[in-house]
């Protein structure tokens, strides 16, 4: 085992969940818990591709009903006297930063999945780029609202994903980073067969973890908000199989 915690960089872990084709390690020192070996690169960069697309647009109204509710349980609607500047980080086919647009503000976006950030700049006219946030590098200090729902989950390095994101508010500004949560319910229940124990997700995080990762960025935690999930089998859709 040659583990490094991607928070605090300690070199000490415990193994955390078996999900037989991979594993899950979790750091001594910080409570990080991210699989062990990590994948490659290529591996992680092969899942965005046409299929990744398709799934993302049969839900489509699915998945901005959720964002919506979910900036609702933030009281989002209370931040901003005026709209401004948003990015959204994994924007996907851009439906949430469409909404953004028509009440007012100057939306942009992130997507890895081409087909995704392509059919955000067709369908809505959107400024969206085709980048990986391990490696693209946002304007610093411009946006008031940067959004990212299950992204950070995803990304090569979440402490330098969430020091990007600090770079990139304008002071006083806002983000909200939505990820599967350690203190659910329902990872207690399903364990490895939770949804969120897939090999999509190089690491998950706990409450009390993601506000030490956020702090070590400088981002203040004002509110921690949680909701339901669902197993595994009961979330597989047939366009990814």
């Amino acid at each position: 085992m040659n583990f490094k915690c991607l928070i605090c960089r300690n070199t000490h872990a415990s193994l955390f969940l078996d999900c037989t084709a991979f594993r899950y390690m979790r750091c001594r020192e910080c409570g990080l818990v991210m699989q062990d070996p990590y994948p490659r690169s290529e591996a992680v960069a092969g899942i965005y591709r046409e299929d990744y697309y398709k799934y993302e647009l049969v839900n489509e109204e699915n998945f901005f009903n959720l964002m919506i509710l979910g900036l609702k349980d933030i009281g989002f609607s209370s931040l901003f006297a005026q709209p401004g500047k948003i990015l959204d980080i994994g924007c996907a086919t851009g439906r949430l930063l469409r909404y953004f647009q028509e009440q007012g503000w100057e939306a942009s976006g992130i997507e890895l999945c081409k087909p995704s950030a392509e059919h955000a700049r067709t369908r809505y006219g959107l400024a969206v780029e085709c980048a990986d946030i391990d490696i693209y590098t946002p304007k610093p200090a411009h946006f008031n609202f940067i959004h990212s729902s299950h992204v950070i989950e995803h990304v090569k390095n979440p402490a330098g994903f969430l020091e990007k994101i600090y770079t990139a508010l304008l002071p006083g500004g806002y983000a909200a980073v939505t990820t599967p949560c350690l203190d659910s319910l329902q990872f207690r229940l399903y364990k490895k067969k939770w949804r969120s124990a897939i090999p999509q997700h190089l690491q998950l995080f706990s409450k009390n973890v993601f506000k030490r990762a956020a702090n070590m960025s400088k981002l203040i935690i004002e509110k921690q908000v949680s909701w339901g999930g669902i197993p595994a089998e009961a979330a597989i859709s047939p366009v990814m199989k």
